[in-house]
């Protein structure tokens, strides 16, 4: 086997099928051909030649998508010929397709799943390619579960606690017209667990955003930024768990609906290491099917400022807080900062947004120009799934406590 876990034989039959159409390329159309020099001069249709140019010259995990049918390869061979390629070579090529052909029926069953294990090992970043994969699984998934949504969003303010040397956080959650697909859907619409460096879940004091108690088992909703009528979300605890639930509604468009939810959580946890290089993870689960996921991270100028934060994705297939590199997805996504304060906040994706974090800002009073904002933005995805912006936590013989205080006005 290979360093990377794939098959040696097959690492070796597709570097084989490149260097050998490279060589056979050089002898017909010289060292330096384009692609349409590979046409023009061997007498093949502008998009033949493009694609055998592209198996000699692409990444070999990518060769597969430019490969021509066997009409085409035919074609090239005997057209390769007639220009002087020496006949041993063209036979290598064939030999090299035919063993690649081999191999995908052994390696994937069929064409089809051998690329999407191709595709996998790609180090050529192509977020078509990714997008194309996730919509796909966007629209099982939604006939699967019975519901998806046209846009999910989790934002989170961290900011700094009563508490010396603690933090804040206010958690939103929303998903916007949810639709669903089948009779009696229940759907979880916000999952919220704090832990531990070790994994211990922290049982913590919550309030709802807005200052309203929520009835007994209800979720802290944002009334006024819900559809109406207003959705019906239970919440229920799974150790120190909070699971907020919304309950079955009306099937189809017409019954499509808009739930936020949000909460304070007023001492999260220390905003310096207890143990060298410690990590502090914040971010949200992706479990709805969506056409759009949009993660916001505002976070207090005094809190984390040397902090060179990282946007990891983790599958949820092992445990619903996976941190571990080996349940980590890849991404072309990245964590965009959008500067200070929210005046980049606004997206016509989730419609009173920013009017909505004003509200936000005001409960907890603090100006949201002493916050710096970062946001990813994912078409498709994966679920289930975390997103996850990631640092190292401030070294406490660097930290000036004093400094992260909020002033008394």
């Amino acid at each position: 086997m290979s360093t990377t876990g794939f098959p040696a034989e097959l690492h070796e039959t597709l570097r084989l099928l490149k260097e050998v159409t490279a060589r056979v390329i050089e002898s017909t159309c010289g060292s330096r051909a384009r692609a349409t020099d590979v046409a023009s001069k061997l007498g093949l249709h502008t998009k033949l030649g493009w694609q055998v140019w592209h198996v000699a010259f692409s990444d070999e995990f990518d060769l597969h998508r430019f490969l021509p049918n066997a009409a085409g390869m035919k074609q090239f061979c005997e057209a390769a010929i007639n220009k002087g390629a020496a006949p041993e070579q063209v036979q290598k090529l064939r030999d090299s397709v035919n063993k690649f052909y081999a191999l995908a029926e052994t390696h994937g069953s069929n064409r089809e799943m051998f690329e999407l294990i191709l595709d996998a090992h790609s180090s050529h970043t192509n977020e078509d390619k990714d997008e194309k994969y996730r919509k796909q699984a966007f629209t099982g998934n939604a006939y699967t579960f019975g519901v998806y949504a046209r846009a999910a969003i989790s934002s989170g303010i961290i900011y700094p606690s009563e508490e010396a040397g603690h933090f804040g956080l206010v958690r939103i959650n929303g998903l916007i017209d949810l639709v669903q697909n089948r009779i009696g859907i229940r759907w979880p619409v916000a999952t919220l667990v704090v832990q531990e460096q070790d994994g211990a879940e922290l049982a913590l004091d919550r309030f709802p955003l807005f200052g309203r108690s929520p009835e007994a088992n209800f979720a802290p909703l944002l009334d006024d930024f819900c559809s109406d009528p207003l959705p019906v979300v239970t919440r229920r605890m799974e150790g120190q768990s909070v699971v907020d639930e919304l309950q079955a509604g009306v099937v189809g468009l017409t019954g499509a609906r808009t739930i936020f939810t949000g909460e304070v959580i007023p001492c999260v946890g220390p905003i310096t290491a207890s143990v060298p290089d410690e990590e502090v993870f914040f971010g949200a689960g992706m479990r709805t099917p969506s056409e759009l996921f949009i993660l916001d991270h505002l976070v207090h100028k005094s809190l984390f400022p040397q902090a060179e934060r990282e946007l990891r994705i983790f599958s949820e297939l092992s445990s619903p807080t996976a941190h571990d590199e080996r349940d980590r997805l890849h991404c072309n996504e990245t964590l965009e900062y959008l500067g200070s304060g929210i005046s980049s906040a606004n997206t016509a994706d989730v419609p009173g947004y920013r009017k909505l974090l004003d509200a936000a800002f005001a409960q907890i009073n603090y100006d949201p120009n002493d916050f710096d904002l970062f946001r990813m933005r994912v078409a498709y995805p994966p679920i289930p799934a975390s997103a996850m912006v990631c640092h190292k936590m401030n070294d406490p013989a660097d930290f000036d406590y004093q400094s992260h205080k909020k002033e008394d006005e």
